[in-house]
């Protein structure tokens, strides 16, 4: 009889922590899930130009958060999928400013796996 009921209450136990497992590590579209993107400029620019960057891309719908590198010539965003995407954005930006050769950054699987691709 105690061996049923503690079978019982780890069989709940486990069911619970799964269904919790799931539900916060699932992807979510929509909603507050953000998706970050990086812009590689490909060419020098100052601090002037980082901030008109930074300002034109805060600018586009669904972006959140801007962060942009002079040194290294990269803008980082975040933005809601389900307001805009990131190839549109970048279209956008070489249509609206004058910086032709920008071009997303998008790391291959093999980065993914391996660490952040903000750095690479």
């Amino acid at each position: 009889m105690a061996l049923t009921i503690i079978l019982g209450v780890f069989v709940v136990a486990a069911a619970v922590l799964a269904i919790h497992v799931y539900l916060a590590t699932r992807h979510r579209i929509g909603g507050d899930g953000l998706v970050m993107a990086r812009i590689d400029l490909h060419q020098p620019i100052g601090r002037t130009d980082a901030d008109s960057i930074s300002a034109w891309l805060y600018r586009q719908k669904g972006v959140s958060h801007v962060v942009v590198n002079s040194q290294r010539a990269i803008a980082l965003f975040t933005f809601m999928p389900a307001k805009n995407n990131a190839n549109g954005i970048v279209r956008a930006f070489k249509a609206s400013l004058p910086y032709g050769k920008a071009e997303r950054y998008q790391p291959s699987a093999e980065m993914m796996k391996s660490g952040c691709p903000v750095m690479h």
